[in-house]
């Protein structure tokens, strides 16, 4: 029922795709609906980076497009990235409202990591995100998109806590963002690191990165 789904918490809206897509079932009409819902302004703004992570996984792996879903999550997932500092594992009240537990009480949302960015741009890849039938808006969305993935990146490879990273994290990121450069669907090239830049990244790796 379509009028169920504003119902749904945002951690239930995102889940219920990310369940389908796990269990490699479709559900083509569900996911219109969910893509519908995500869009609405309200929505948009309320969903934290797992919310992000979840629905983006779903419809890549899923392969289901849907053009405006696409777009509002590019535009979303950068207002969050560009307000946080990565110093911190939560995000700001001010930023985004917390989850309220029965009890009451208030849990901030967990921040971006640099591993669920590798995995949400590998999703705007799979889905062909900037293909030449799409349109110039979206494509300008999703590189301003993956210029602010790779900005985070960068400011947490200097200053997030070590319990907010992976070994190699920065390098899988960027190895992904190198292959969408590749594909020519985005210009996003000019984001990759050199130099001293890349050494910065390359710190931690495990050698066979």
């Amino acid at each position: 029922d379509a009028g169920k789904l504003p119902m749904c918490d945002r951690c239930a809206l995102g889940t219920m795709v990310w369940n389908f897509s796990k269990c490699g079932i479709r559900h083509d009409r569900y996911f219109e609906l969910t893509a519908a819902e995500c869009v609405r302004p309200n929505r948009l703004r309320s969903l934290a980076p797992r919310n992000f992570q979840n629905t983006m996984i779903a419809y890549s792996r899923m392969m289901h497009w849907h053009e405006k879903y696409v777009d509002a999550m590019a535009r979303g997932i950068v207002r969050l990235l560009d307000a946080h500092d990565p110093r911190y594992p939560k995000t700001d009240k001010h930023v985004l409202f917390s989850y309220t537990c029965k009890d009451g009480s208030e849990v901030p949302a967990d921040a971006f990591r640099i591993t669920s960015l590798t995995v949400i741009l590998k999703a705007f890849q799979a889905l062909r995100t900037g293909a030449p039938d799409h349109p110039v808006q979206l494509r300008r969305n999703a590189e301003r998109c993956c210029a602010s993935m790779a900005r985070y990146t960068r400011r947490s490879v200097q200053s997030s806590p070590k319990f907010m990273r992976e070994d190699g994290d920065a390098c899988d990121f960027f190895t992904v963002l190198c292959r969408v450069t590749l594909d020519e669907r985005l210009d996003v090239g000019h984001l990759l690191p050199q130099g001293s830049d890349l050494d910065a990244v390359l710190v931690s790796a495990p050698e066979a990165k």
